[in-house]
This record gives structure tokens, sequence and C-alpha cells, in this order.
């Protein structure tokens, strides 16, 4: 039996495909089984390479999401972009990426414009982490931290405060404050909200 990549037989992927396109939207067909959660964090890789991971994981509900140039932006843990007293929440904690959303990468289209969006907020923290592109994080200034520089200013490259565990969707913050940038594409997010598969979960949408 031919096998994918990503450890998932290629007939069980088109099969999923051929459904996916004749699904009912009140019955929405779920992701393709696997064996490890690598063999899923690779075949979640793939699918944001080919612009397909919104479509197959759609986004998960998160509370207070942003809306940035087609995309809809949050923090990990969650809390509100206005909220203006640093929490230390997120120290000690390993966190899930949502399914559906990425951590925001430097390398992201649309990164430079959605920085200083972002980071003009207050997020509950000194610091937005997101990736550098380099196997590890950065970490920029947010509105509630100004000592050192303005919000949007790096404050420090390749922490050794915010690691990856086991696999791609975990993150462990050990030490600082900060929060973790993950985004998704807003058109998804709305659908899925509007399909009422999002609950009460949905709360805080904004724009910018």
């Amino acid at each position: 039996m031919a096998c994918s990549s990503a450890g998932v037989p290629a007939n069980q992927q088109v099969e999923y495909m051929q459904i996916r396109s004749i699904e009912d939207p009140d019955e929405p067909a779920q992701p393709p089984a696997f064996e490890s959660a690598e063999d899923e964090a690779h075949f979640q890789r793939m699918l944001s390479y080919f612009g397909l991971l919104e479509w197959v994981y759609r986004p998960e509900p998160v509370n207070f999401s942003v809306a940035i140039d087609g995309h809809r932006y949050a923090v990990l843990p969650p809390c509100p972009p206005e909220e203006a007293v640093a929490g230390r929440d997120m120290q000690d904690q390993a966190l899930l990426v949502p399914r559906g959303w990425e951590v925001l990468s430097q390398r992201a289209v649309g990164f430079a414009a959605a920085l200083p969006k972002l980071t003009a907020r207050c997020w509950g923290t000194h610091l937005l982490c997101v990736e550098n592109g380099r196997g590890g994080f950065d970490s920029y200034r947010t509105a509630v931290r100004t000592v050192g520089g303005p919000p949007g200013s790096r404050f420090q490259a390749d922490i050794d405060w915010l690691e990856r565990v086991d696999d791609d969707r975990r993150v462990r913050f050990r030490g600082l404050s900060g929060r973790l940038v993950i985004r998704a594409k807003h058109d998804c997010v709305m659908a899925n909200l509007e399909q009422g598969r999002g609950g009460g979960r949905g709360a805080g949408i904004a724009a910018l």
C-alpha cells in the first residue's frame, strides 16, 4: 500500500479529500487519524506548505482574537488585547496550539505589517513571542513594556525561556512573562463560528 511522507496511506488521503468535497456542513468530516504525534505534525507541515492547513483542520475557537489583513491573531495563553496588567499564568505551563492555527513566524507573509499592530496592544504581557525561522523564538515589546525600547522593538532573540515540547503543537514557557502569537485565516475562523461549531468560545472577536 502506497504511503505518503506523513505516514498516512495515500488512498486514505484521497478518500478524505473526496469526502470533504461532498460533506454536509452540519456534519463535517474529521481529519484523518495518525499513528503518532510526529506523523500528524509532519502532515500539518505539508498542508501548511500547500496552503491547505485551515481547509483540513478547521480552526478551533480561540478567545480574544483580532483581525489583521486576512488573518485572525490571538495569543497563548489567551488574554484580551486590552489587558494592561502583565500576568504570570504562562510560567511553567505546557500549551497546545489549537488545531487550524499556526505559530506566527517572522518568515510569514504579512509579518512586518502585523507586528506593529499586535505590539501596540497590551495582551496582558510584557512580551509577544514569535518563531524566528532559526528553530527558536524571538520576543518583542508590547505596550506594557516600554523600558529599553518602544512597542514592537525586539527585546531578545533566541530566547531560552520558551521551547517546543514533543511536537510542533506544544510549547512550554519558563521564567519571563510572555505570550505566544498564533494566527489562522480570517475566513476560516468566521465560517466555523457561523456554522455554530464554535459555541460560546469565540468571544473577544475584534478588528484592528
